[in-house]
């Protein structure tokens, strides 16, 4: 017994955990936490097996995801393609059951837009109404929302159509959507003989999405309201490519014609890259060699040339020519018989 105890105490005290060094006693916790290991290796395990489990499952749900989505895609893909719209409202609202949340906002409202191009008034409506309720965070919400606003304006019910609108505007701000809904309530108005309110939407429209085609629209019913109620505006509204270059100018002095629109000012004309700079020409070099002329001298332009100004021409050496007589030198007497030419006679050539 006594030797039974002495090594139960021995085998106590080799117990350490695995950072210890030899020769150094476990501490407390470590020591604890390791016989815990060795008394229930099975509890161990299992909580790293679950682990291991977890982790593998969340990896397989997002493949799983990411394949559905792909899924739903390709099916979206295929049944927008379809030209028969009945037919193809119905096989996005099968697509929209199997497609992810963040999907299901643009089918339904796809869906929406096929049913009112097949004259299903009733469905269209349900599908847009769907989106409004069960994807306020999508962007095909405010379309939707726009979309009944339209049906209601189209319907006769403007006041239904104007609150509508606001609601696109309110709640969805920044897109698309929700800034061009301006023109829609200045065209409500106008509807509704509000003019006012008319005129300041149609404003607000062309400062917040200036450029936009609901700008145009916008500045195109402020033209047709201006002709109707010019006493609503303090100044004309002139299209922006019908502006006149010349109004807001000082009037030109009586007497003066005025310059022509299209003229360029004096102080701006452009330059001309054509124009070539003055070239001064170039006056020949004095020859040092040169005799000063005397400005008293008279030149005649016709005298000959005095003999020290001729150049010497080079002699010319005789050819020969193979296969032909030499011509015969005259003999002697022969210049003689040549007649003397008085002066001012030419010589002719003989026929």
């Amino acid at each position: 017994m006594p030797s039974q105890k002495r090594r139960k105490k021995r085998d106590q005290d080799m117990v350490f955990s695995p950072t210890q060094t030899a020769g150094e006693k476990p501490s407390g916790e470590l020591q604890e936490w390791w016989e815990h290991i060795r008394q229930n290796p099975m509890l161990y395990v299992g909580a790293v097996v679950f682990v291991l489990i977890a982790v593998l499952a969340g990896v397989f749900y997002r493949l799983n995801a990411e394949a559905r989505q792909v899924s739903a895609s390709t099916a979206y893909a295929r049944a927008i393609e379809i030209e028969d719209p009945s037919q193809r409202a119905a096989e996005l609202q099968q697509v929209v059951e199997e497609a992810p949340a963040g999907l299901r906002g643009e089918i339904l409202y796809m869906a929406g837009e096929a049913a009112l191009e097949a004259g299903d008034t009733e469905q269209a409506v349900t599908f847009f109404e769907q989106v409004r309720a069960d994807h306020t965070e999508s962007e095909f919400a405010a379309f939707s929302v726009e979309a009944l606003g339209a049906l209601a304006e189209d319907d006769g019910d403007y006041q239904q159509a104007l609150e509508l609108y606001r609601e696109v505007r309110e709640n969805w701000p920044e897109t698309l959507a929700g800034r061009r809904q301006a023109v829609n309530i200045g065209r409500i108005h106008e509807q509704l003989d509000n003019v006012e309110r008319a005129r300041d939407a149609y404003e607000e429209q062309t400062i917040v999405f200036a450029g936009s085609s609901a700008a145009r629209r916008a500045e195109e019913a402020l033209q047709r309201l201006q002709q109707r109620h010019p006493d609503l505006f303090e100044e004309p509204i002139v299209p922006d490519d019908a502006l006149d270059p010349t109004v807001g100018q000082p009037p030109m002095p009586m007497g003066e014609p005025a310059p022509a629109p299209d003229a360029p000012a004096p102080d701006m004309m452009p330059m001309q890259p054509d124009a070539e700079p003055d070239v001064i020409p170039m006056q020949p070099e004095a020859d040092p060699d040169a005799m000063p002329i005397d400005p008293e001298i008279e030149i005649d332009p016709e005298a000959p040339p005095a003999e020290d100004d001729v150049p010497e021409l080079p002699e010319v050496p005789e050819i020969e020519f193979e296969g032909m007589d030499a011509v015969p030198e005259p003999e002697d007497g022969a210049e003689d018989l040549a007649p003397e030419l008085e002066d001012g006679d030419e010589q002719t050539e003989a026929p």
